[in-house]
């Protein structure tokens, strides 16, 4: 509900923003892709960020610098200053704002600066004082400069703008209309003109800042999370940049421009990011901060992310698995299986996505099992040649079985074996599958194992249900 909140909040700042620049519609049309075509829709709107409210503040304390800069009045800079000031305690990054609004105050209103300073020194203080009595320190850990000690500079750099797993322009193209929008530079007054640098000094000193962080990428999150701090800054680059009529080929050309960006960062953030589920299984499996080379694999692209790629990439990361060997058993989450279609998705080691699901039955737990998901599952292993069975052999699963389920089972592309498990309907049940394996079926190198399970049970309530069959525990070849 408060993210609900934060966006209904983002939406309405920005849209008052930007209707001190340019039109009503023109203003519905920039507030709507800075929310719906960017971070805040991937990002925000999944959960409670610090973001979200960080976002709000930002954008509060724009708008405010932004009509006392108008009217030259004291009273709004001050509000400004202390939701500067607010923005900072909320996401500490967002000191960057408040230095680069002091830059700009002090070359163009210097009256301004120092009531500017003055609130966000009253509120900083205020927080400060808090921290000292409840942690014993002035500020927390997160809030100090070491924090952005290390890492690599140069890859971080580069990977936060142009990778295909974290890259800002990559993930929202709309951004780059700021390039052709600069044509209008002449035509803007001395204070527009200094917005648009605070705008742009922001992002860069946040693309410095983060390129300075060990765990640039940000973790499991969608895209550029870690840059969403300084997007309520390059809305306002756009806004004191956008045409003012019309009436010109340039500003047409500028605004189709315009639309059509934003039509890809709004499928981007919105159709991929925020709905589909793939985009999130992209940074769980593998796990992004245990695999951050995952960010430049451009072969499979996070906003790409579908259940086909997904398969894809787990095969190519299996060519560099350990083989199966005989007559040792694997646990379903052992890296040397690579599972398909089963509860973790379709790379081991994972997480369950019970984790994820609501109104499953109380006794779904994963454990050390995971569970088949639909009816079409596949384990694929590689085999060194000492452990290809030659004169055939088994390959057998100790599973458990939801109620009494049919199976087919099929090793590459030939099917070996069917039967039926034991059970109770609607009761979790342990089986034993022994597949019998003939000479020249199993072979050197990359081998799939796949099983039909017409039987699968829907289970769940509403839209949060999963449709399964059995739980493969352990896998072994005999």
């Amino acid at each position: 509900a408060l993210a609900a909140v934060a966006a209904v909040a983002i939406v309405l700042l920005s849209y008052g923003l930007a209707r001190r620049f340019v039109g009503h519609w023109s203003s519905v049309l920039l507030a709507g892709v800075l929310w719906f075509g960017t971070s805040f829709a991937s990002t925000g709107a999944t959960a409670l960020w610090s973001h979200d409210f960080g976002a709000v503040f930002s954008l509060a304390t724009l708008l405010l610098l932004v009509i006392s800069l108008h009217r030259r009045a004291r009273w709004w800079v001050l509000w400004s200053g202390a939701l500067a000031a607010m923005a900072w305690v909320i996401r500490p990054q967002l000191l960057i704002l408040t230095l680069t609004v002091v830059v700009l105050l002090g070359l163009r209103w210097r009256r301004g600066v120092m009531a500017f300073i003055a609130s966000w020194i009253v509120v900083g203080a205020s927080f400060m004082v808090f921290s000292k009595v409840v942690t014993g320190a002035w500020l927390p850990a997160y809030y100090l400069p070491q924090r952005l000690e290390g890492g690599q500079f140069w890859e971080a750099l580069a990977g936060t703008m142009v990778s295909p797993g974290r890259g800002l322009l990559v993930f929202t193209p709309v951004l780059m209309i700021s390039l052709l929008l600069l044509g209008n530079w002449r035509s803007r007054s001395w204070d527009e003109r200094s917005l648009v640098l605070l705008g742009i000094t922001w992002l860069v000193l946040q693309w410095v800042a983060i390129a300075r962080f060990p765990h640039w990428w940000g973790g499991w999150g969608f895209g550029p999370r870690l840059m969403m701090d300084a997007l309520p800054g390059l809305l306002l680059v756009v806004a004191a940049l956008w045409p003012r009529t019309l009436r010109t080929i340039y500003a047409r050309v500028t605004v189709g421009v315009f639309v059509v960006l934003a039509a890809g960062s709004v499928w981007i953030h919105t159709v991929q990011g925020l709905y589909n589920p793939y985009t999130r299984l992209w940074y769980v499996q593998p796990s992004v901060d245990e695999a951050p080379e995952i960010v430049w694999d451009w072969s499979y692209p996070q906003f790409l992310a579908s259940e086909w790629g997904h398969e894809e990439r787990a095969v190519r990361r299996l060519e560099a698995a350990p083989p199966v060997q005989r007559g040792v058993a694997y646990p379903a989450d052992a890296p040397e299986l690579g599972l398909a279609g089963w509860s973790t998705g379709f790379w081991s080691p994972g997480i369950s996505l019970d984790n994820f699901r609501l109104g499953t039955p109380y006794w779904w737990s994963e454990d050390e099992r995971r569970w088949s998901e639909g009816s079409r599952v596949r384990i694929v292993f590689t085999l060194d040649p000492a452990s290809v069975p030659e004169a055939g052999g088994r390959l057998v699963l100790e599973a458990d079985s939801f109620g009494p389920q049919r199976y087919s089972v099929l090793i590459n592309g030939e099917t070996v074996a069917s039967g039926m498990t034991d059970g109770v309907t609607g009761e979790v049940t342990p089986t034993r599958i022994s597949i019998p394996v003939a000479p020249g079926v199993l072979r050197e190198g990359r081998n799939e194992t796949a099983l039909v399970l017409p039987d699968a049970v829907t289970v769940g309530q509403v839209t949060e249900f999963r449709q399964i069959a059995l739980a493969l525990r352990q896998l072994s070849l005999q």
